[in-house]
């Protein structure tokens, strides 16, 4: 019974002070993005109402500060130390005189009083034109500064309900019980003078140690040793205020003109710093913020690095491209050589060929022309195909590339060709249907009425006049259809004068 106790209450004892901590921090950080919020939103007022901006600001940051303050102030109880505040005096004196009636004379809660005060302002900021955004977005500030007053309320919570008394006062009647009866039972089993005063020293200090520090850790706000440091949070806090009302707030980040815009070269840059180390390129930047004097010295180094990567990426392309130029040297030496053996064969069939000429005559042997200057001549002809026959070749290359770059699109725009055939079918046929339609419609409606169109009057079965629209008589039949499909043109030639058009001749319908 006593080990489950001491189980239980250690396990609510870390939970409060572990929600303790979080609900501090989330009730900070609440609260300063609300306050960043407002002096982000005033940043379009600042070039018509500098002052107003200004003083909205100041006033902002002060009356949070004395919030968060008076916030710590409350879940640490009657004995906690008075938290510093940034210049709380700088406020107009009216606010810090019904601040102190609020506290003193009507016995206010400060910090509620504060975050009234704090809506209150930024409303009037909002009026006044000084917030110049829309209120769906400005409520998203009213927003957090509700949660992180809920946020105070929980941490109120674990300051103001204590763990249950009975279970206090069990666990330490059992941990009394617990030391009277260890020694005695242990005395009895154990006979040696040391090993008995061991073993029992070793179980009542474990268990009284566990319950005190449960009743520690129950109260995580306060002024003890193992409490949380609420200094901390306050002077955190500040700064973070503090911050804000820095020169240089309403400052408006913007890339360099060294920067570099290319996503490849970003890319590799990326691997260079892997290939250097994120410790290396960490300790770059921090040395780089730190001194900002050196500042070109050190991308200038930087800048080095990369280019010895950079030559290295250039070595070894151009390695690659030499292995690729000299293989493509063979194979032209390769060619050379079989044109080289072509030629003289060639040469040698045609001659065969051709009758033979004339016998000439008799000339020296200083008029022939010497062996070595027509294998010249073989040769220089072989040298100036070449070119030519390699331009034939890269341009063969070029073609197949194009046609293979070619094949994708051109069966893209087949696919779409086919699309569009399909789908004007398709509206093609509705347009047939729905006409179709229309001329059955027509043709039910071409007797429907029973009127002559000569003398407005309603006949009847046995009258004999002839109906304009059919070109039969009103007594011959009682469903006024035409005779033939061969009279549905005449039929719409009829309905379209009695449309409106009655001017228009017989042949304008043809």
């Amino acid at each position: 019974t006593l080990a489950l106790l001491l189980g239980f209450r250690t396990s609510q004892g870390f939970a409060r002070f572990w929600e303790g901590t979080g609900l501090l921090h989330q009730m900070r950080g609440e609260w300063f993005d609300s306050v960043s919020c407002c002096v982000t939103f005033s940043r379009s007022a600042v070039a018509e109402k500098p002052e107003a901006v200004r003083d909205f600001r100041h006033t902002l940051v002060r009356l949070m500060s004395l919030c968060h303050g008076s916030a710590l102030e409350e879940i640490g109880g009657e004995h906690s130390h008075k938290f510093d505040t940034i210049d709380a005096l700088g406020l107009d004196k009216f606010t810090l005189r019904h601040l102190r009636e609020c506290k003193e004379v009507y016995h206010f809660n400060r910090v509620e009083v504060l975050l009234h005060m704090t809506q209150t302002l930024i409303t009037w900021a909002l009026d006044e034109g000084i917030l110049n955004i829309s209120p769906p977005i400005l409520s998203r500030v009213y927003q957090t500064l509700s949660r992180g007053f809920v946020n105070l309320l929980n941490a109120k919570k674990i300051t103001d309900t204590r763990f249950p008394f009975p279970y206090a006062q069990l666990l330490a009647t059992l941990i009394i019980m617990h030391t009277m009866v260890t020694p005695l039972l242990l005395s009895v089993l154990i006979r040696s003078k040391i090993w008995a005063p061991l073993f029992t020293f070793v179980p009542v200090f474990g268990m009284c140690s566990l319950n005190f520090i449960s009743s520690e850790l129950e109260h995580p706000f306060g002024n003890d040793d193992n409490d949380l440091p609420l200094e901390n949070f306050q002077s955190e806090m500040n700064t973070c205020l503090l911050m804000l009302l820095h020169d240089n707030s309403d400052l408006l980040p913007a890339p360099s003109r060294r920067c570099e815009m290319d996503f490849r070269t970003l890319k590799e840059n990326m691997r260079l710093n892997e290939t250097m180390g994120h410790a290396a390129t960490g300790r770059f930047v921090d040395e780089v913020l730190a001194d900002p004097s050196n500042f070109e010295s050190e991308i200038g180094h930087f800048d080095s690095l990369q280019s010895k990567e950079a030559l290295r990426s250039k070595e070894a392309l151009s390695e690659a491209l030499s292995i690729t130029i000299s293989t493509r040297r063979e194979n032209f030496e390769n060619f050379e050589n079989l044109i080289e053996a072509e030629v003289p064969r060639r040469e040698n069939v045609v001659e065969a060929e051709q009758p033979l000429p004339p016998l000439p005559s008799r000339r020296s042997e200083s008029d022939e022309p010497p062996r070595s200057s027509r294998w010249s001549t073989q040769r220089g002809r072989t040298a100036a195909a070449i070119p030519v026959v390699a331009e034939a070749l890269e341009k063969a290359n070029i073609i197949q590339e194009m046609e293979a770059s070619m094949a994708p699109i051109l069966a893209k725009s087949m696919d779409d060709f086919n699309d569009a055939l399909q789908h004007w079918t398709r509206t093609l046929e509705k347009q047939v249907a729905e006409l179709s339609r229309n001329v059955e419609s027509m043709e039910k409606a071409c007797c429907s009425t029973a009127l002559d169109p000569s003398c407005g009057r309603r006949h009847s079965s046995s009258c004999r006049t002839q109906c304009y629209l059919c070109k039969s008589y009103m007594g011959d039949h009682h469903s006024f259809e035409p005779k033939s499909r061969q009279e549905e043109p005449r039929v719409l030639r009829e309905e379209l004068r009695w449309a409106g058009l009655a001017n228009h001749e017989t042949s304008t319908f043809g």
